[in-house]
């Protein structure tokens, strides 16, 4: 299929403007063995621009990344949802949340996609929630939609991810090296506290914090608060199933 459809793209001289991204396949485990079989093939790399892994499940993160990287090709997280995940509504949203920060950690993808924005009346699978059985249409932001600000709002396009030592955080830093961002998910049924040694950074202006908790609707709107800093260092608590965003201003 490939190659058909490459060799049509270059036929109508469509290859200016359109590239082939693969595989999409159904987990990351399953993506690799198919990206493998290409690589055998000898002649299909060649033919694509872009490697497309759906993570509903596997763990092969890493080897996709050097495999990505090796053959000098964009990866993207293209695809990932709950699926299979079960438990409450609650542990399920926050199990994606979790599962952003992993892809980006390990696979290093460029882009994150979740499967769908809107769905109807489930608040797992969309971030817009309808009643498309109800004529007047009514719709509604879930608790998913919040949490998924606090990776699209702050971890902005051209941000390059930087080294932070817990496995359910994330940093990255703005291209002028103005800001910085630290995203921290808290699965966990209780509140954590944190120390962040700033020590990498010369000065640091001031530093905002927005929480969001799948249970606490009134900070659902992902209100920003002042955090204090005390020379190279900081604390800060984040709540119980919630993900936070630490916007550094250097």
């Amino acid at each position: 299929l490939i190659r058909i459809l490459h060799s049509k793209l270059k036929e109508k001289n469509m290859l200016r403007y359109c590239r082939l991204s693969v595989m999409d396949a159904n987990t990351i485990d399953e993506a690799y063995q198919g990206l493998l079989n290409y690589e055998k093939a000898g002649d299909i790399l060649s033919k694509i621009s872009r490697i497309d892994v759906h993570s509903y499940g596997g763990t092969l993160r890493e080897p996709i990344h050097q495999f990505a990287v090796a053959h000098d090709k964009a990866l993207w997280q293209s695809e990932s949802g709950p699926l299979g995940v079960g438990g409450s509504n609650e542990h399920q949203m926050m199990v994606m949340a979790q599962r952003v920060i992993t892809d980006l950690r390990e696979m290093k993808c460029s882009a994150w996609i979740d499967w769908q924005l809107a769905n109807d009346k489930s608040p797992l699978w969309g971030m817009i929630i309808g009643e498309y059985d109800d004529a007047s249409n009514p719709i509604r932001k879930g608790p998913s939609f919040y949490l998924r600000v606090q990776f699209s709002r702050y971890l902005k396009q051209n941000y390059t991810v930087i080294q932070s030592n817990l496995p359910n955080t994330i940093a990255a830093i703005s291209p002028d090296g103005k800001e910085v961002v630290i995203v921290v998910v808290n699965e966990k049924h209780h509140p954590q506290n944190y120390s962040l040694n700033l020590s990498n950074f010369q000065s640091i202006k001031h530093v905002e914090m927005v929480k969001t908790s799948v249970f606490k609707s009134t900070i659902k709107q992902n209100e920003i608060s002042e955090i204090t800093v005390f020379g190279k260092s900081m604390k800060f608590e984040v709540l119980a199933q919630s993900v936070s965003s630490l916007i550094l201003h250097l």
